[in-house]
């Protein structure tokens, strides 16, 4: 599968989440029209200015080094002004990078490799799961005007995989911890570790 790369660093796509990016590098306009006119994903990857085990090489010279897994997703134009456009990327899953184009030109190409991800809810995990729910409404609360806006925002998070990625994604703190839990393919692997991370971070702050 083909791809257009768009590294930062610190960056991560979670399968089943969304992110929103302003755009407004010439190269990265054009990999922008170019995705949208082609219906090409983009990937998403955390970029290094050093190796690191994980890492494949991409021909950038601030950033030559990307996570070999990548998060991937539909490129969404929200809107548009003089110095650029705002953009969605809805996640379409997790993939491996299989091969780096040799040159950017004007942006870098990928190849990819999906990988499976089980979103299936283990019973053992439910209690997590709406632990993460709960927990999710109560950081919202604090950020929207009316219940209404509320529930609009929760139901878009119905899926389970939506609602783990929307919190690892925008409420979980540390890019060490974002990054572990998206090594994980099994969203009941990912609740277990999440909610010891989570458990982790509330004895920190007593």
């Amino acid at each position: 599968m083909d791809a257009v790369l768009f590294p930062l660093p610190g960056l991560i796509l979670s399968p089943g989440g969304k992110i929103t990016l302003n755009i407004f590098e010439p190269s990265y306009l054009k990999m922008v029209n170019d995705a949208v006119a082609s219906d090409i994903p983009m990937a998403i990857a955390h970029a290094s200015k050093t190796q690191f085990s994980t890492s494949v090489g991409i021909p950038d010279e601030g950033y030559p080094f990307i996570c070999q897994d990548v998060g991937y997703g539909e490129v969404e134009v929200i809107g548009e002004s003089p110095k650029g456009v705002l953009i969605a990327v809805n996640s379409q899953g997790k993939a491996h990078v299989t091969r780096v184009e040799d040159e950017a030109n004007p942006y870098i190409k990928l190849e990819l490799e999906p990988i499976n991800q089980n979103y299936q809810l283990q019973p053992q995990s439910e209690f997590l799961y709406r632990r993460i729910r709960s927990l999710t409404r109560e950081r919202m609360q604090k950020f929207l005007k009316t219940d209404a806006e509320l529930e609009v925002v929760m139901a878009q998070l119905s899926d389970p995989e939506k609602l783990l990625a929307f919190y690892i994604d925008h409420i979980l703190q540390g890019w060490e911890n974002k990054y572990k839990l998206f090594q994980l393919d099994d969203i009941n692997d990912k609740l277990a570790v999440l909610g010891q991370m989570i458990v982790g971070q509330q004895k920190s702050l007593h």
